[in-house]
């Protein structure tokens, strides 16, 4: 997969991504916000690629948090110069051992909410390789009825400052 890397301003992606997924989370009952992005650095990366990211991160929030649930989404420098961008959502959550099965391609945890949303199952598997061709790595931090919070951290030295 050939990269186009270039700067990016971080708030404008954000903004783009939110804008196109607004209807839907409104047509669902959910609640969306960004965390304020000022001072955000700006990223060396392929500005289409990080929309694919953030956009199916956001499509998952939206399809897996019910109605009146609320999903967040940020951007900021961690301690050691990665920069982190993250969704939160309130949604059903996923189990720490289901964690692997949701990151391969093509699998779901089946229960009676994932039954009742089609998919493929690319999803986040899609969201890691598009990360990981950028030198970026996927966190999941979740737990079933408590929500999920996704994050992609990209290196240092992907990060453009001043």
């Amino acid at each position: 997969m050939d990269l186009s890397e270039d700067k990016i301003d971080i708030g404008e992606v954000v903004n783009a991504c939110m804008r196109m997924v607004r209807e839907r989370a409104k047509s669902a009952q959910v609640f969306l916000s960004i965390e304020p992005l000022n001072g955000c650095p700006g990223l060396l990366a392929d500005e289409r690629r990080l929309k694919q990211i953030l956009l199916n991160l956001l499509s998952n929030a939206v399809k897996f948090t019910p109605p009146d649930g609320h999903i967040r989404i940020g951007a900021n420098e961690e301690a050691n110069g990665e920069l982190r961008l993250w969704v939160e959502d309130t949604g059903i959550g996923i189990a720490p051992e289901d964690i692997p099965l949701v990151l391969k391609p093509f699998s779901q945890v089946a229960s009676s909410h994932t039954r009742s949303h089609e998919g493929t199952g690319l999803g986040l598997a899609l969201v890691k390789s598009l990360s990981e061709i950028q030198g970026a790595t996927l966190d999941i931090d979740s737990a079933p009825g408590k929500g999920t919070t996704v994050s992609v951290r990209f290196p240092s030295e992907r990060v453009l400052r001043g």
